[in-house]
């Protein structure tokens, strides 16, 4: 009997402590509740993410502090900041228009675009498009949103079967897409051309179709498709209904089959066609591209190998059909793709790139004629996070990065300006504009 009766009362005990470390609903509540009493509005000044003012020296970003949210325009020039309009003025202004009081504390612009002279600023507010002219305190209702387009899972594919005729650079053609192949059609006459004439149901070609800067040839990709794959999940407690709803998402798994694609030129004049080997491209994960060279001469696109230890910058010749490599990455482990910047200069010479080669993220100076690198631009045991703006014209690269000064946290991203060479890395975040990686 003693033995029975010391073990209830273990057991006893256990499913008391089991009871109380699964806690209670008032547990729960109040550890969900920490994230608000320890940040919400009482870390102040805590970051700073750039939007660039688009052929300016000049940015904005959403300063947060103790009065509430304040939008801030930064001259990287002069190395001023201001404040991007008044406050108080648009949020009189947003209440009269819209019937909603708004605070100037809280205005929250959705996607904010602002012209190089900072006097009109374009955004979304209350579901709706206005335009507001900042000196003569002027806004106007430009109309609603657009009724959104179902977002696309990650692992669908782009058929590329349908899009606008793409008129030529001179304006005297546009290419199009008709019966799977490539046609051009003249603007004056409307007489068409058929330039290819081996598209098929089973091997078109791509409706995204790339003009030479002459507007004398056209590339496109030719395209294998493939019988698409299906995962499927049930939704258990729909909200309009009360039987479960069965529901099928395209997912490629491990060893299925993928698209494949060849890009292809033709010139316009003769119907010549550029149909390259793909010895360099043969086990496609992804091709990217074409994009046509500033002279007309190539076309360059990108090859992600399926396992991502080889991932390659190409360039097709539109003279010889030859598919030379610019750059390569190679890993026996797995290239990162997913931090990827590419940059082609304007003198059709060099390109920047960035690369995990010494196993930290940096950026890289590119011959094309020899495809090899002329000399790293960033270096050192830390990381380039992303560019932000590469200004030819002074030949400096502006970019965030993290761990770059002794003794930080090494998660704290400030922002920099570098020259081509690689020297002059000057830090333009002050201290209040660091935020965590």
């Amino acid at each position: 009997m003693k033995m029975v009766r010391l073990g209830l009362s273990v057991a006893m005990l256990l499913c008391g402590g089991m009871a109380i470390a699964q806690g209670t609903v008032e547990d729960y509540n109040r550890a969900y509740s920490l994230r608000e009493k320890f940040s919400a509005n009482k870390v102040f000044y805590s970051n700073v993410t750039p939007t660039w003012i688009e052929g300016t020296h000049q940015f904005w970003y959403v300063r947060n502090t103790p009065e509430g949210r304040m939008y801030v325009s930064v001259n990287a020039d002069k190395k001023g900041r201001k404040e991007l309009f008044d406050h108080s003025r648009l949020a009189d202004a947003l209440t009269k228009a819209s019937g909603k009081e708004v605070k100037s504390s809280a205005i929250n612009l959705e996607r904010l675009h602002v012209n190089k002279s900072l006097d009109t600023l374009r955004f979304v507010f209350n579901n709706q498009r206005w335009m507001y002219a900042t000196r003569k305190n002027q806004l106007a209702n430009e109309g609603s949103l657009p009724t959104p387009q179902k977002q696309k899972h990650w692992m669908e594919r782009d058929d590329e079967k349908t899009a606008n005729p793409i008129p030529s650079p001179d304006g005297k053609y546009t290419a199009f897409i008709k019966n799977h192949n490539i046609y051009v059609k003249e603007v004056a006459t409307g007489k068409e051309k058929q330039l290819s004439i081996d598209g098929t149901l089973s091997n078109y070609y791509s409706a995204y179709i790339r003009w030479s800067p002459d507007s004398k040839k056209v590339a496109s990709c030719k395209i294998r498709p493939v019988e698409k794959r299906y995962v499927y999940y049930v939704e258990s407690s729909p909200t309009d209904q009360l039987q479960p709803k069965l529901h099928k998402q395209e997912y490629a798994k491990p060893g299925d089959e993928l698209p494949f694609k060849v890009p292809c030129i033709y010139e316009v004049e003769t119907g010549k066609s550029i149909i390259p080997s793909t010895d360099l491209f043969a086990q496609q994960y992804e091709i990217y591209g074409p994009e046509w060279n500033n002279d007309s001469r190539a076309v360059t696109f990108e090859y992600n190998q399926r396992g991502h230890q080889v991932y390659r910058v190409l360039e097709l010749s539109a003279e010889t059909g030859k598919v030379r490599p610019l750059i390569e990455e190679g890993s026996d482990k797995y290239v990162n793709y997913t931090r990827h910047f590419r940059h082609d200069l304007r003198d059709n010479k060099h390109i920047i790139w960035m690369s995990e080669r010494d196993n930290w993220n940096h950026l890289y100076m590119y011959d094309r004629t020899t495809a090899q690198p002329v000399h790293q631009i960033t270096k050192g045991e830390w990381y380039v996070r992303e560019v932000l703006r590469v200004d030819e014209d002074n030949q400096q690269i502006y970019f965030s990065a993290n761990g770059v000064q002794p003794g930080e946290d090494p998660y704290l991203i400030r922002y920099y300006r570098i020259g081509f060479d690689g020297k002059d890395l000057v830090c333009l975040t002050p201290e209040e504009g660091m935020h965590r990686a």
